[in-house]
């Protein structure tokens, strides 16, 4: 220590003995980035021909030191054994709806994968996380797949030094399918096996089931035409969940634009309705029976159509066609052929 005297106006210099005692210290602390699945989301099923189809999510973690701002990842496409990139396209990364990168037109070739630059620079702050999503489209001969990120650029938000990158990590595994499926099945907590109408009632239901779809995707049902056996004289005016009524012609009610969307692993509830005819008319001791022939539903590739009545082979030396189930016919039941298999 260098001083002056008040007292005589001299100068001196005093030396202390800092031994043992304790002085400022900094802690240094690296900056850390954590690169892992996001477990939160399942394995993927994708149909062929889907676009901005989701295929893998990821979690970014910044380190408590400070934030990092990363300005490339590595996308690579078919890591794993047994899958590829065949056949995916437009592939993108996501951060909520914001897209981070351009779009990958065509992936790289099996586990070779493909830098592609953030721009802006994606920020996380200090011991925050950010969800990173994956999504691409597929065509006709897509593979089986799955995506890892990686090689990450990435520095301090505060100090601009560099940042070593994570270890990739292999993101969720990803199966192709043809399509989704719909099926019909009567909704047994909601249908009577048998029940007493009497004249004159309106809207009366007479048979409820439910479209179920499986869990590929949404499938949206356009038409459903329901037999109606015996309906002649007894009831008119079907309706479908109480919505405009059909007529009953030949002993089938049809429905058609329905525009119905059932969403993939739900169902939905459909409630066929009928007015009975007035007492005058109705035939004694018929028995009424209401039950669907046809449906029609799109999915991502096409239009499928869906009858208990479908051949599925004929025989021109013998001039017959074998059907699905012959335990939906009794002798001396008329049967209609489709020839243009649209239900009409």
């Amino acid at each position: 220590v260098y001083g002056k005297r008040i007292s005589t106006g001299d100068l001196y210099t005093a030396v202390e003995n800092w031994d043992g005692k304790a002085s400022f210290s900094r802690d240094v602390s690296i900056s850390k980035l954590i690169l892992a699945k996001n477990t939160a989301v399942p394995n993927q099923v994708v149909v062929r021909g889907a676009t901005n189809a989701l295929l893998g999510s990821f979690v970014l973690q910044a380190g408590a030191a400070e934030g990092v701002k990363i300005s490339k990842v590595r996308v690579t496409m078919g890591a794993t054994a047994g899958t590829d990139a065949t056949g995916w396209t437009n592939i993108v990364l996501k951060k909520d709806t914001t897209q981070l990168a351009s779009a990958i037109g065509t992936p790289s070739a099996h586990g070779t994968g493909d830098l592609v630059a953030i721009s802006p620079s994606l920020i996380i702050v200090a011991s925050s996380q950010a969800i990173i999503n994956v999504y691409g489209d597929s065509d006709t001969t897509a593979v089986a797949t799955d995506v890892t990120l990686g090689d990450i650029t990435a520095i301090g938000s505060t100090s601009g030094q560099s940042i070593t990158s994570p270890a990739d990590a292999p993101g969720q595994s990803v199966g192709v399918t043809e399509g989704g499926a719909l099926t019909l099945a009567a909704d047994d907590t909601g249908t009577p096996i048998k029940a007493i109408i009497h004249g004159g009632q309106a809207d009366v239901s007479l048979f409820k089931f439910k479209a179920k779809a499986n869990v590929v995707e949404n499938l949206t049902l356009n038409k459903l035409y329901v037999g109606v056996v015996n309906g002649a004289g007894n009831v008119t005016d079907v309706k479908l969940n109480g919505g405009g009524p059909a007529s009953i012609v030949n002993g089938q009610a049809n429905f058609s634009n329905l525009g119905i969307t059932v969403p993939r692993g739900s169902s939905y509830s459909v409630d066929l309705s009928a007015t009975v005819n007035s007492a005058g008319v109705l035939t004694p001791g018929n028995t009424v029976y209401i039950a669907p022939l046809y449906a029609e539903y799109n999915r991502t590739i096409g239009t499928v159509t869906m009858s208990g009545g479908v051949y599925t082979s004929y025989s021109s030396s013998t001039d017959r066609i074998a059907v699905y189930n012959i335990d939906q016919f009794t002798d001396d039941d008329p049967v209609y052929i489709d020839a243009n298999g649209n239900g009409d």
